[in-house]
């Protein structure tokens, strides 16, 4: 039976805490759905009992970037236009 690798993911646990608080309604459609992509992906690498220290570090070192990236959504009102000018 092959060992379980023993490394500290603690930094990519409270990474993805950190990421997890996050609310959607408050950022952009693009910046969000990167965010998520690479958010999974993390929490995928965590769980996982064989990922490498490799693959912790690379998960940190992706997440963080997307977390600095997400844009705020304005909540200035959108010009109307009309059809007919009256």
């Amino acid at each position: 039976m092959s060992k379980v690798p023993q490394f500290d993911k603690k930094e990519l646990q409270t990474l993805i805490s950190t990421a997890l608080a996050f609310n959607q309604a408050n950022y952009t459609e693009k910046s969000w759905a990167l965010f998520t992509e690479k958010l999974q992906v993390a929490q995928g690498v965590e769980a996982n009992l064989l990922a490498t220290e490799s693959k912790v570090e690379i998960a940190i070192k992706e997440l963080n970037p997307t977390i600095n990236a997400l844009v705020k959504q304005t909540n200035e009102p959108k010009c109307e236009r009309y059809s007919t000018i009256k």
